[in-house]
């Protein structure tokens, strides 16, 4: 427990609720159900303690040999507690376990984390507390400097950029904290000055000034001050910066993940969260001779890509599952933080209102040259193939089921695993598609893949290097 606490320290317990996950010795993960536990937090005094508490080391200790992941719960009841609950910043539990390791379940496993593992998180930093020095100046000066350094933040947290800021002004009992206009500061050029609301907080809302320091770097100086002369109405009612007790910065933010060698690296995840259309190149196939154009949209309500024409061409029948599928492309653009990439897993989230074809291209060099998963709901077809030299083929190794397509309207987990030779399909976390090829052994980029389909629908592309 960090904070201001008393000389008796804290009262209270910690429980673990039994519900846990257990990953068995071949990789899969067994849901188990456990009798909670409970331990009692108190001030423990190691002399006169010692003796009348003395350990059985033939009995278990609370929480030996239980898993741990599950959930955990943490009770300070006011009735057996001397303290303020405002006063406490944070809470960690540590854990000390034990594992098996399993050089075969190396690369799966860092691959799933790679898939799965948040990649935001948040950082609450009261200045009061935490930053005494420097909240205190503010009291006589009205403003406060402080540098966020990498420190605060968990060592695997590189390079975190601002997804979603609050800034909390409390004040003293009787002092209200609306209305009070607050500039901000950064050393990278952010100047936003935002009046306070009725609980005197700043957030990052639409259309506040404060939106600008989305998708800036957390680790820099900020400068947070309430200057006298845009608080002029404030001033004259009686206010004064020594009635402000706090300043709490709570900061959601995105970050780069610490890899060890030659682990899986992230390198996209887009939610489409905003219009990101021009970081993709719009491709129409050239067989593609009906119903053209494509017309791809960005859907800002549903905040995912969408397409809406039936452009395509080859055989159309309702019976036709051959691999020839001229369609349309959603090629997302290469960058710096962004290249070509040879080995990859590439997952998205996929669904459709209409029956035909829908999926994804891959290790794409251009219009001519790309590998490719399809599945048609109509034709009841999966396919993983290949254009290579203008020509659509199956694999050299075919991977084909021409038994399922896709269920009309939900939503499918999507994911494609290249590497070297071999080509993986997966749908909601299970293989469905397996091949080889070695046709385009070189790095390529990724897309969107749009057959006859007026109503396919795409977001959380995600595109993780092997």
């Amino acid at each position: 427990m960090e904070g201001l606490i008393g000389r008796d320290g804290i009262h209270g317990t910690l429980t673990n609720t039994g519900l846990c996950l257990t990953r068995l010795r071949n990789g899969d993960v067994k849901m188990r159900l456990l009798k909670p536990e409970t331990l009692l937090l108190s001030r423990y005094r190691i002399g006169p303690d010692a003796v009348v508490f003395t350990p059985d080391r033939e009995m278990l200790a609370i929480f030996e040999n239980s898993p741990v992941s599950t959930s955990w719960l943490l009770e300070l009841r006011p009735s057996a507690n001397d303290l303020l609950y405002s006063f406490l910043t944070d809470v960690k539990l540590v854990l000390y376990y034990e594992s098996f390791y399993d050089e075969e379940l190396t690369a799966p496993i860092l691959e799933e984390l790679a898939e799965t593992q948040p990649l935001t998180g948040r950082r609450t930093v009261a200045l009061r507390y935490e930053l005494f020095d420097e909240f205190f100046l503010f009291q006589e000066t009205g403003e406060v400097r402080f540098t966020l350094r990498d420190t605060m933040l968990p060592f695997q947290h590189l390079s975190p950029v601002v997804r979603e800021l609050t800034i909390l002004v409390r004040t003293e009992a009787g002092v209200s904290p609306a209305g009070l206009n607050v500039r901000v500061t950064t050393a990278d050029g952010l100047t936003a000055v935002q009046a306070t609301d009725a609980d005197g907080a700043l957030s990052t809302a639409a259309g506040a000034p404060l939106r600008a320091a989305l998708r800036r770097s957390l680790l820099q100086e900020w400068s947070i001050s309430i200057p006298r002369a845009e608080n002029e109405p404030a001033f004259a009612a009686g206010f004064q910066w020594s009635q402000v007790e706090n300043i709490v910065l709570v900061a959601e933010y995105g970050f780069t993940p610490r890899l060890g060698p030659e682990e899986p690296s992230v390198l996209l995840r887009e939610e489409f969260d905003g219009d990101r259309l021009a970081d993709f190149e719009i491709v129409d196939d050239a067989q593609a001779d009906q119903a053209t154009p494509s017309a791809w949209s960005y859907n800002a309500t549903e905040r995912r890509i969408e397409h809406a024409s039936d452009i395509h061409g080859g055989a159309a029948g309702p019976t036709d599952t051959s691999p020839v599928k001229p369609g349309t492309y959603l090629v997302r653009k290469t960058a710096a933080d962004l290249p070509a990439v040879q080995d990859i897993i590439v997952t998205c989230t996929a669904r459709s209102s209409d029956e035909d074809g829908l999926g994804l291209v891959f290790r794409w060099q251009d219009a001519d040259n790309f590998y490719f998963f399809l599945m048609d709901s109509r034709r009841r077809y999966r396919r993983l193939g290949r254009k290579v030299g203008g020509v659509f083929q199956e694999l050299a190794t075919p991977a084909v089921d021409t038994t399922a397509g896709y269920v009309v309207g939900r939503p499918y987990r999507l994911k494609v695993r290249v590497q070297g030779q071999s080509l993986r399909a997966y749908l909601d976390g299970d293989m469905v598609l397996a091949g080889s090829d070695a046709s385009l052994p070189g790095a390529g980029r990724v897309g969107f893949f749009a057959w006859s389909n007026a109503g396919a629908q795409f977001d959380d592309l995600q595109i993780i290097e092997l």
